[in-house]
């Protein structure tokens, strides 16, 4: 088998060849040619018309994307508003489909709404009711160490209260500031004793 000229060439200089063509095929993307225009046009809409017009129609719309002013066309703005419509629409659609699916669940299983949605929520639902208690418990500890470093007259009053029949309004305030001087004392104590050790 014998090779032409051309063939040959191509062997010897293979990258050189690509690169020219790399290079070719940029120059013309970024001159906007005519070829790689029509190219365009095949490429998004195989049945359209190439007229000169099509062609200088097409270039405008790349020039002005290039410059960031294309979304400010009415083209564009056109293009975007049907989208929006195409999309919404889908949305809607769909929504639709889910209600039918929802009401024919609830009717044949003779179900409240509020069922059908916890029923299809369960696991989510139950992790935000366990996160809530836990975020309710750990503020209440928080508080109830705040209250007992603090020794203010609220934590003393539950502490006398606890396990009787008595409410806060019934302590008196001489009674209050016995009860604090007690657990000074007593943490005095502690506090000795694990020094001590």
């Amino acid at each position: 088998m014998t090779l032409t000229s051309h063939q040959i060439y191509y062997a010897k200089n293979k990258e050189k060849v690509k690169a020219r063509a790399r290079a070719r095929s940029k120059k013309i993307k970024a001159e906007l040619h005519d070829s790689y225009i029509i190219d365009l046009i095949r490429r998004n809409n195989p049945g359209a018309d190439i007229t000169p017009e099509a062609i200088e129609k097409r270039r405008q719309q790349i020039i002005a994307k290039r410059n960031g002013t294309w979304k400010h066309t009415p083209t564009a703005k056109a293009i975007a508003r049907a989208q929006k419509r195409k999309e919404g629409r889908k949305r809607r659609l769909k929504r639709e489909a889910e209600k039918k699916k929802r009401e024919e669940v609830m009717r044949r299983e003779g179900i409240t709404e509020h069922q059908y949605r916890y029923r299809q929520n369960k696991e989510k639902i139950k992790a935000e009711q366990r996160a809530r208690y836990r975020r309710t418990r750990s503020y209440q500890i928080q508080r109830k160490l705040r209250y007992k470093a603090r020794m203010g007259d609220g934590y003393i009053k539950e502490l006398l209260i606890a396990r009787t029949s008595l409410k806060a309004e019934d302590i008196p305030r001489e009674l209050i500031e016995a009860k604090r001087l007690q657990l000074q004392l007593k943490r005095l104590v502690r506090e000795q004793k694990g020094e001590n050790r």
